[in-house]
This record gives structure tokens, sequence and C-alpha cells, in this order.
């Protein structure tokens, strides 16, 4: 009786805190209407602040260690108790114990399924480069959450992987919320820069340039033929495709379809092809640095029951027409790097190609295809579910932030523009790496 009078009590408490805190907001509307723009700015910052101080009066006080079960805040761990711990990674990856404690974590909160959330996409990253670091939250002797990241300064960080990691942040229970800032502050970071954060935004909108990146999926396990029978009304390629596949087999030879090549020669060979499309099209070489081809070849070699490198490729008659490298958990295949011979673009094999993977994947129990963060035109047609991801950086203060958020929207509508070839090829006239991202 005495221990629900008091839940009933803390939770009136943080009930009535939360009231105090929406009239202070209230009462300061009227300063979007009489002050300048920067005051008002410092205003959202006041607060944030304000908040801040709350919710650490709360934990304090003990407000948020609701009992399991409390209507009024669900099963919750107690983040009080949490303590953190920074773990520096070689090549010879994590403890196991550690390891298996990722696994469970990941496999307890069904948004984390993409395989950038897996242990071994960290242990890999290790492996291809010396400042790969993971921040690791405890309740008591139990690891509850991580956070991978690069080491680029003494105080900041990229997520582990870099630029060519697609989704990121950390890995938790689906219960366990505000630990980025904490795990951040844990391992001794002032900065934490994100170009494809997944978190929920009212945690990231303080540090975020954008919190409404479009990511893409396909869910194909509602089977084959429904995913597959949808494909053509949304792609004209794909519902010319029959006819294109039937010209290739007659002029090329019959079709063969490898879901995994584990041959290292033939990983090099996508490589070279994809480097030289960014060549040829202007593209920032994301291949440029050789960890980036390292990890590359370490998750090529890794597979395992729960994380696997996968290496299709599709060949007609005796020629390699088009290929994909990507990464896959039991039921998430994450499509990452796709490539076709130019020497057979006639036939649209890179069409050919997904069409085989889809099929192959469905057999072999992946429920849904990731395509990462952007909007072209592939992507958009072959997907049926969209989401939303953040960009930005922890630490920043408002003068960055705000000049981060300019340089961003400007270029989102030097994209948008009809005009962009003209403005990019105008500007990277003087300035090669104009708005291109940085490989690090």
């Amino acid at each position: 009786m005495s221990s629900a009078l008091s839940s009933q009590t803390k939770a009136h408490s943080l009930q009535e805190s939360i009231t105090n805190y929406n009239e202070f907001l209230t009462s300061n509307e009227s300063l979007i209407f009489c002050n300048s723009y920067g005051t008002v700015l410092m205003a959202i910052v006041n607060c944030r602040q304000f908040f801040a101080t709350q919710m650490s009066h709360w934990l304090e006080s003990g407000i948020l260690q609701l009992e399991a079960g409390n209507t009024c805040c669900g099963d919750l761990l107690k983040p009080g108790r949490l303590t953190f711990k920074t773990i520096q990674l070689d090549s010879s990856g994590l403890p196991s114990g550690l390891e298996k404690a990722w696994r469970l974590v990941q496999q307890s909160n069904p948004e984390l399924g993409s395989p950038y959330f897996s242990p071994e996409f960290t242990i890999a990253a290790a492996a291809a480069r010396d400042d790969t670091e993971v921040a690791v939250a405890f309740d008591g002797d139990t690891p509850v959450a991580f956070l991978p990241f690069h080491r680029v300064g003494r105080q900041s960080a990229i997520p582990v992987g870099g630029a060519i990691n697609d989704y990121h942040g950390v890995v938790a229970p689906p219960g366990l919320t505000g630990t980025l800032e904490r795990l951040i502050s844990g391992a001794g970071l002032k900065r934490f820069e994100f170009h494809s954060l997944w978190h929920p935004v009212a945690e990231v909108e303080p540090w975020a340039v954008d919190s409404r990146i479009v990511e893409t999926s396909a869910a194909i396990s509602g089977g084959e033929t429904d995913y597959l029978d949808e494909l053509p009304k949304h792609s004209r390629t794909i519902w010319k495709q029959g006819q294109k596949t039937r010209r290739m087999i007659r002029e090329l030879g019959p079709l063969r379809f490898e879901w995994h090549d584990p041959d290292p020669a033939r990983l090099q060979w996508l490589i070279d092809l994809k480097r030289n499309k960014y060549r040829r099209t202007g593209c920032t070489d994301f291949f440029a640095p050789a960890w980036s081809r390292n990890l590359l070849a370490e998750i090529h070699q890794t597979q395992t029951p729960e994380f696997r490198g996968v290496l299709g490729v599709l060949y007609a008659g005796e020629q390699a027409v088009a290929a994909h490298f990507g990464m896959a958990t039991p039921t998430v295949l994450h499509y990452w790097y796709p490539v076709y011979d130019p020497r057979f673009g006639i036939y649209s094999p890179g069409s050919a190609f997904y069409l085989q993977l889809v099929s192959q994947a469905i057999s072999t129990g992946i429920r849904r295809i990731d395509f990462g963060y952007g909007q072209e035109t592939f992507k958009m047609k072959l997907a049926n579910r969209q989401g939303r991801l953040a960009c930005g950086c922890t630490g920043a203060g408002q003068l960055e932030l705000l000049t981060r958020k300019f340089c961003y929207r400007t270029h989102q509508r030097i994209k948008q523009s009809r005009f962009r070839s003209l403005i990019r090829n105008s500007v990277r006239f003087f300035w090669p790496s104009a708005g291109k991202p940085v490989v690090r």
C-alpha cells in the first residue's frame, strides 16, 4: 500500500514539474513577438537549460526512478544508476561477454535490425582503422547501451564507419532513452558529428541541422509475388526489364545468379567499377581512403549466422554484368554498393540483378531491404517505406549551428533547382570539393 502511494506521489510530482515547465514556456511566448531573432534563440536555449535542470532534479530526487509497471511511465530502467566506460578497440575486436551483451540488446529492439547496429560492423571497422572506440553504459554490472565511434580529435568524434555509415546511433533497449548525450560525455567527448542518426527526434533537436532526412526501405516479407508485382507500377525500367533480360540472354547467354561470391578479386572488381563511376560523375570517391576499402574486405570475409557480408553477382553467359556488395542480418539486407558493367548498359543489368536479388533474399529469410538515406530516384521507386534520420553536431554553439543550417539548406535548394548542374559546375571550377561530403 505504501509503495503504491509512493509511486502515485512521485508521478504527481513529475506531472506538477512538467506543468510548471509548460507554464514557463507559455510565459515566454511574448519574446517571439517583441525581441530579435537572436534573442528568440537564446530564449529557446534557456528553456532547454531549464528543462535539463528539472530533469537533473527529478533524477536526484528519485522521481524518475519509478517502479516497474507504473502506469505513468511504464517499465523503465533507472537512468540515475547508469555508469559509463569507454573501450578502445583493435583488430582483436570486442571482449566476448560485451559482444554477447551487445547482440542481446540489439535483438531486444526491433528498430535496430540494420546490420550497422550489429557488433560485427564495429569489429570490422576496428580492424580497418585504429581510432575505433565504444562508449558503454552499465546498469550495475550489466551493459545496457552502446555507442561506437571514431575519435578524430581529443574531444571530437564521428560515427563508426564514418561517411559510409548509413545508420548510426545508440544501441539500447526500447525503454532506455536519454543516453546519447550521457554516453558522449562519459567518453570525454564535447563534439559528436552525425549525418544519419537513428534516434528520437526530441532528443537530438537541440543539435540537429536537419531532423527530417528521408531514409527508405522495402518490406518484402509479404511474399515475393506481392512486392515484385508492385514494382513495375512504380518503375518503367522494371516494367520493361522482361524484354531487356530476354535480349541479354539471346545475345550474351543464360543468366546465373550468385548470392555471395567469397573471392576477394571479385570484391576488388566491384570497388574498381564503383570508383570509375565516381570519377565519371564527379562524385565523392568514398573508397579513396584505404581504411574504407579495408572495411569492405573485413565485412566481405565475415560470415556468421547473425551478420554476414553479401557479394551478389549476376552473370550472362560468362560475363559478370552486375553485382552488389552489402551486408545482412537474419532478416535485414542493407543494399549498399550496386554496380553494373557499363559495356552492357543497354540491357539494364542493374535492374535484372535487383529482381534476382529480391527473389533470393526472400528464400533466405530476409524480410526487409534497407536503402539508407537520400532520395535518389532508384531508391524512391524500389522502396515502399520511409523513415526519418537526423544530421548535426552535439556541442555546437548557436552561431555554428545557424551557419551549418544555412549552408545545408542552401545546398539542398541548389540540388532541387533546375539550374543545379550549372551552379555546381561553376562553383566547383573554383572550389572542386564544394558540396561533397568529407570522407574521414
